[in-house]
């Protein structure tokens, strides 16, 4: 079943990555390369990544998927972290006697 979701998501994934789409369809990438690479691919970097797989070995490009995972997962954590910091509550006390407060807090 696990094989079979895989190659769902992959051909999926396919259909918004013409190039990548293309070059597996002709045979100049392997299946291996193709399941890395639409772990991350975007229209954006869709260019970047062929590139890499057609210069590059399949463990070469498992590699950089999983490197390019974790900064990204490092990059949200950080985000998330500074947004943590940022969070605030300030009162003060009105003439007639009533609290006025202003708060910034993350969205959850």
């Amino acid at each position: 079943m696990n094989a079979a979701r895989e190659k769902v998501r992959v051909a999926h994934a396919l259909v918004d990555l013409p190039l990548i789409s293309e070059s597996f369809s002709s045979g100049r990438i392997s299946y291996s390369k193709v399941r890395a690479m639409t772990r991350i691919a975007t229209p954006e970097n869709e260019g970047f990544l062929l590139r890499l797989a057609l210069n590059g070995t399949s463990a070469h490009v498992e590699r950089a998927v999983s490197q390019f995972r974790r900064a990204k997962r490092t990059g949200a954590l950080q985000e998330e972290n500074e947004r943590h910091q940022q969070r605030q509550v300030m009162w003060r006390l009105d003439e007639d006697g009533s609290y006025v407060m202003t708060a910034r807090l993350t969205p959850e």
